[in-house]
């Protein structure tokens, strides 16, 4: 990318920053009377047509002021962005306050991730959980809530929390029922379905009425594992792509909308960041589905250990705030992956 000298950089700096706000085109009289440059008009007028020249702006129509071009976003992206300067402290310790109330459950987190990207941001939001096609059982706990009644807490590798009641014909005892449990973690802890199902058939060492109880626990560990009843990706906030001017056709809507929810784009997108807490950023043409050509995507990735395990992001116009999107997106992905670190410990 073709360096700029200072000057230019500031007035594209100016019409990227003016037009974001207010989506409009932006001429050589507002850049000097509004913004403070030292220079006239026609000093402008002329850096305003080299930018053009070189791809960084265009002009809409004759006599209009100009626009940025998907070049003119990249090289402010890429040469003018001040790493977090809207992300202040005070809000990543917002969010880890926020994070910590939610019991470390893998849903609870996604979900409230996913809101608050949204709200800090105003663009459509998404967070991507992690697969869950290699689920196995990392922990189970058995309660005694009352005589005939069990509660059944499971966690997997990947976070996501499971709690069951079970209720049955005859009493258990507390004991019983922790010799139980501490059998099943020894047994079953770091083992998929298909091993579990296995060393479920030979738990025997038990009376009748426990052995019970162990099947009745195994049959809802094995359908956890082996089940897709949770959902992987969380968007909110998708109204926000209707409030931006771009986006007020209800067809480019629900086209954009249907993109969002298919989730590979996020994917193609987090598959390449080589580690948690950085950010790709994919501005307009530099999608690969051109149903977003006019759209720009923030996707962050989070994970444990330095291992990518889910993505999140916004998406909004090609006018977006970068500034405030980048920022954000890398502080909920630090704190979100802080938090499921301890879930795969």
């Amino acid at each position: 990318m073709r360096a700029l000298d200072s000057r230019k950089e500031f007035i594209l700096k100016t019409v990227v920053e003016d037009y974001i706000e207010y989506a409009e085109p932006v001429g050589s009289q507002r850049i000097v009377e509004d913004y403070g440059l030292k220079v006239s008009s026609a000093t402008v007028r002329n850096e305003l047509a080299f930018l053009e020249k070189a791809g960084y702006l265009l002009q809409p129509h004759t006599s209009a002021g100009r626009i940025p071009t998907d070049n003119g976003y990249r090289y402010y992206v890429d040469e003018l962005f001040e790493k977090n300067k809207d992300f202040t402290f005070s809000d990543e310790k917002s969010v880890f306050k926020i994070f910590s109330a939610l019991d470390n459950e893998l849903e609870m987190l996604m979900r409230e991730a996913s809101c608050l990207l949204s709200k800090l941001t105003n663009y459509a939001a998404f967070v991507l959980a992690p697969c869950t096609k290699e689920n196995y059982l990392k922990h189970i706990d058995l309660v005694l809530i009352r005589a005939h009644t069990v509660l059944v807490v499971l966690i997997t590798n990947t976070g996501h929390v499971s709690k069951r009641f079970i209720d049955f014909d005859y009493e258990l005892s507390q004991s019983s029922l922790h010799s139980l449990e501490i059998l099943l973690n020894e047994r079953l802890a770091n083992l998929g379905a298909r091993e579990i199902a296995t060393v479920g058939q030979s738990l025997i060492e038990f009376s009748p009425e426990v052995r019970n109880v162990a099947g009745k626990v195994m049959e809802h560990i094995l359908g956890c594992l082996v089940g897709d009843d949770y959902e992987r990706l969380f968007l909110r906030g998708t109204s926000n792509i209707m409030l931006q001017p771009e986006f007020q056709n209800s067809r480019k809507f629900k086209i954009i909308l249907e993109i969002l929810e298919q989730g590979d784009i996020i994917a193609n997108l987090y598959s390449d960041i080589p580690k948690p807490g950085l950010v790709s950023v994919k501005i307009g043409h530099e999608n690969l589905k051109e149903e977003v050509s006019e759209c720009s995507l923030v996707v962050g990735a989070y994970g444990a250990k330095g291992q990518n395990l889910g993505a999140l992001g916004v998406l909004g116009p090609t006018r977006l705030d970068y500034f405030r999107a980048i920022s954000v997106v890398s502080g909920i992905s630090r704190s979100l992956s802080y938090f499921i670190e301890s879930l795969y410990v």
